[in-house]
Order: structure tokens, then sequence, then C-alpha cells
């Protein structure tokens, strides 16, 4: 299956920095090593390209720029700015032929930013396969034979895992649905030293299949999951006693745990809760797989909770849900959700459940297009959403300010009325410094 990658991120335009060596040995003589760390902390952190760029310019900048004290300096400096983290959402479609660079305006500038040059262009292999995101990491494949990999975009640095066992390494890649996730600590790890490599975290990549019904219309998937710590897949299986099967929507990496949108057997395109999938877990244990109730206000049922009016996403590293339904008077009715996890309530407390719901949000929008859907959360304010409206614009929607801007659109072609319903969103928060990939991690 061909795909295309649409790509939208929000990156600001650098004046080119001068390059003659000598102007920056005459800057280095007079400036002291603090002054010129300090200059350099109050580098925009909204394009993390230019912070590395500034590296390369000099033994001094390289050195600076890499130490722990600019790292201490920044993380305070944008505190006190309140200054949110750079980020990009990656658009996925099925069935499609190239990929389009789709840029956000900044809220400081009139004009598009970045440059036209394709996110993953630096990849040896002209086609790849977006499985998942965490945080400013990827999970790819590429090749008929599913090699998979973890890939950073910014530092244009990958990791070819081992290939996994044959039973999947022989099936088709849009017959495999995939997702990297972490332990819950990582983000307080990267805190403590943000210069943390990928070698250094405890991960997992979980990769599932669908195997099929059995005569009571239960689903049963084949599952493998690699450890960073052995260096090996392990295999498994799942299945649901309660009619639910897993959607193949991209999954959702938080608290330590995959989450995906689940349908029944009896109504493909009807969600009816969350699965939320532990592989640090071993599969016998009930901690393992969960399922998680959608909460009391979100309608169900005839079309109303389909993957075309549902969708969830990460804000700040918390799962939310969205809610959009259609309404003759106003346009439409928003209602956003937020998941809180308790890792001091177990299941088996009696009548304790570790999840929770809170709703966030609910406004009307006024919209007189009645093709308008959610397609991806803003990874780092709240407060916005983006909507694909019809036949291929995409907005992004200030709740609390009412104001809606277009900030892109799709390639011009002939899209079918469900588009939306194959059209994948993958969001990249780019921390303080990005996360270094080592060329070959020495698995043990």
């Amino acid at each position: 299956m061909v795909e295309r990658n649409i790509i939208c991120y929000s990156e600001k335009s650098q004046s080119e920095t001068e390059t003659g060596e000598s102007k920056f040995i005459s800057m280095n003589d007079i400036l002291s090593n603090d002054v010129l760390l300090r200059i350099l902390v109050r580098l925009p952190n909204d394009c993390c390209r230019f912070v590395i760029r500034c590296s390369t310019v000099c033994k001094l900048w390289f050195s600076l720029i890499n130490s722990i004290d600019y790292c201490n300096l920044r993380l305070m400096h944008d505190q006190s700015q309140s200054q949110s983290l750079p980020y990009a959402l990656i658009f996925r479609y099925e069935y499609c032929g190239f990929s389009q660079p789709l840029y956000e305006y900044s809220s400081s500038s009139s004009a598009p930013n970045g440059s036209s040059t394709c996110y993953l262009d630096f990849l040896p292999w002209p086609k790849v396969r977006i499985y998942s995101s965490f945080d400013d990491l990827l999970l790819l494949s590429h090749g008929h034979d599913n090699n998979f990999l973890i890939c950073n975009p910014l530092k244009r640095q990958y990791l070819d895992l081992p290939k996994p066992p044959a039973s999947m390494a022989r099936v088709r890649t849009d017959c495999i649905q995939g997702g990297l996730v972490f332990k819950p600590d990582v983000r307080q790890q990267r805190r403590l030293n943000p210069k943390l490599d990928l070698s250094q975290f405890s991960f997992r990549v979980m990769l599932r299949r669908w195997t099929g019904l059995d005569k009571d219309w239960i689903s049963s998937y084949y599952v493998v999951t690699f450890c960073s710590e052995t260096g090996k897949w392990r295999e498994s299986a799942l299945k649901f006693c309660d009619h639910s099967e897993l959607h193949d929507s991209t999954p959702l990496s938080c608290n330590g745990m995959l989450h995906w949108l689940a349908n029944t057997t009896m109504e493909e395109c009807t969600y009816h809760g969350i699965v939320a999938v532990n592989p640090f877990e071993d599969a016998n244990n009930p901690k393992y797989c969960r399922f998680i109730d959608f909460p009391l206000g979100l309608v169900q049922g005839n079309g109303r909770s389909s993957n075309l009016r549902v969708r969830f996403g990460l804000v700040r590293g918390q799962l939310r849900l969205a809610q959009l339904l259609g309404n003759k008077r106003v346009g439409f009715v928003l209602k956003v959700w937020e998941l809180n996890y308790d890792h001091n309530v177990d299941d088996d407390d009696k009548g304790g459940s570790p999840w929770t719901w809170t709703l966030m949000h609910e406004v009307e929008v006024s919209a007189n297009n009645h093709t308008l859907f959610v397609i991806a959360f803003h990874p780092d304010n709240g407060n916005v959403v983006f909507f694909l409206r019809y036949p291929r614009l995409i907005c992004k929607y200030d709740i609390g300010e009412e104001k809606m801007e277009q900030v892109g659109h799709l390639p011009n072609e002939h899209y079918p009325y469900e588009f939306a319903e194959s059209l994948y969103s993958y969001s990249l928060v780019h921390p303080l410094w990005p996360t270094p990939i080592p060329r070959a991690i020495p698995f043990v």
C-alpha cells in the first residue's frame, strides 16, 4: 500500500547567520564564556534546527550549547518567558503517492515559515510508513520485510531495530499497527538530565496484527513486543471477551501504556471505549490489557461515536478525547475531555478505577460548512484543536477566543467524502534538547 505523508509543523524561519570565521573569533575574544552562554540561551527556542546550526559555528559554541549549564539556564529562561515547546504535526493518508509539507503560521509573523523540504528526506529509503510518535521520536518501517526503526527527524538520526519474528515480518505493512512507549518517568529523567540519549531509556515497541474472529465473534491478535533492555522480541496473543476490536487509529503513548480506540465487532466504525495496553507487563498480568469506558457525556451509537466524530490525542502528555456533533442552530457542538490516571488506585480496589474523566470544554462552533472534523490536538495548548474543513482545508481553532484560522490545505486532488476517516495524525513535541539516537545501541 502506498501512503502519503503530509507534514504540518511550526517552525520560525531565521535570517542567515554570518559565516565569516574571523567575526566569530572576534566575538569570542570580546565576550566571556558566561556572557556568551547567556546570549545563546536567548536564541529563539521555536526553531530547534537554528540552535543546532549555531552549535556548529565553532568549537566554543558547540561546547557551550552542549553543556549542562546551557540546559539549566535554557530551562529557567523558557519557564520565565512561559514559552511553549516547538512542535510538529504529521498527517498521513493512505492510498496516496507523494508528500507535501504544510507549515503553520507563527503568532508573531504573518508569513509561513520553514523550508519546503520533505521532513523525512534524510532517510535512505524513498518510502516509509509511520506508526506512532513519542515526544520527538517516530516509529517507522521500510521495505517489504518490515524493517522497523526509531527516528528523530530534527536530529536526522535513526536506529534500526532487530528484525521482528517471521510471523510479523512477512505481513503486509498496512495489516500491522504499532506503537512506541517509554516508562512513565521518562520526562522526569529528561528534566533532570536533558542530554540523555535513547540508549539510556527503557522503552518498548509493540506490533500487533488481527488474526480473525472465532465462532462467537471474538477478535484475537498476534502481538510482538521489543524490549530495549534485552534487545529481543517477545511473542504473545491478545483476545477480547466483550466483542471489542482495536481500531486502526494511531495509538497514543502516555503513562507507560499504549492506547487504542476500540469499536465492536458488530459495529465496525462505532467507537465504544479505549483499550490501554502496558507492554512493560507480562501478557498474563491483569494489568497488561485494560478497557477504559468513555465519559458519560459522550453520545454513542448511530454514527455519533464514529471515527468521523470522535478523535483522541495528547496535550502536554495527557490523553484528551473530543467529540464534534452537528447542531442545526449553531453549526457544531464540541466537547473535550481529559483522562486522569492515578497510579495509586488499582482495578482490584473496591469500586475503584485508576481512570477518571474531566470535561475540559463544551462549546458551540459556528460553521456554515457541514463537513467539519477534528483531526488533531495542539500538543502544548489545551485550548487549541485542528479541524479538517471540506474539502481539504486544515484550520486551527482557538476555543477561548472562538477563532478559526486556516493554516494550510491538503493537495488539490479529488478526495472521497470519507477522506477524514483515513487521515492519521502524529504529534511531535521537541524538548529542550532533541533526543540523540546512537548509531547502534549495545542491546544486552
